[in-house]
């Protein structure tokens, strides 16, 4: 028999959700289980989905940028094409894209909001990602500690930046998995 903690059904209810908006349901609502014993002695449990509609991704723009040219992003903003379904993992992604486009340059605490505008009378979302941009940042320091077994240099091979570097959030996050690759940290 398995237990089901009020954890597991909230985590259970934010699936359900995420399964419709990134299937284009972005109004999509999700109930509180309602739950009961079956005549067999089972628990039954029961979410109630109101879908709403079916979004179309509509316009997509940017605001806030000022650093790069908007050309710099297409390959971000080309992942959202008009009249293909509104799927909220494509705009997290391409979120995403665009901030390390600006992690990769250096501009650390970058942020970038998706802001999602509905028309219920055709069934588009257009999408604005706000950004604001974040400080150029670069590497003053790498202070390597608590190895004891492994020699600094070893550490050092791993990583893909170096004092002076400008921080590069894609390089920083390489180095990080490089270095938990090498299998001797817990």
């Amino acid at each position: 028999k398995r237990r089901y903690s009020d954890t597991d059904l909230a985590l259970a209810r934010t699936e359900i959700r995420d399964y419709y908006r990134n299937r284009g349901f972005l109004d999509v609502t999700v109930s509180q289980p309602e739950k009961e014993i079956g005549e067999d002695g089972r628990l039954l449990i029961t979410f109630s989905v109101d879908e709403g509609l079916e979004y179309r991704f509509g316009q997509v723009s940017l605001q806030g940028v000022t650093i790069f040219p908007e050309s710099a992003f297409k390959d971000a903003l080309g992942r959202i094409e008009e009249g293909e379904i509104a799927s909220a993992e494509k705009i997290k992604t391409a979120g995403q894209v665009i901030e390390d486009i600006f992690g990769s340059a250096g501009y650390i605490e970058t942020s970038v909001d998706p802001v999602i505008h509905t028309t219920r009378e055709s069934g588009a979302a257009d999408i604005t990602f706000v950004v604001r941009e974040g400080n150029l940042a670069s590497i003053r320091n790498i202070f390597i500690d608590g190895n004891t077994r492994t020699k600094d240099v070893v550490i050092r091979r791993e990583l893909l930046v170096v004092p002076g570097d400008v921080y590069g959030v894609v390089r920083v996050r390489r180095s990080e998995l490089r270095l938990r690759n090498l299998g001797y940290f817990s």
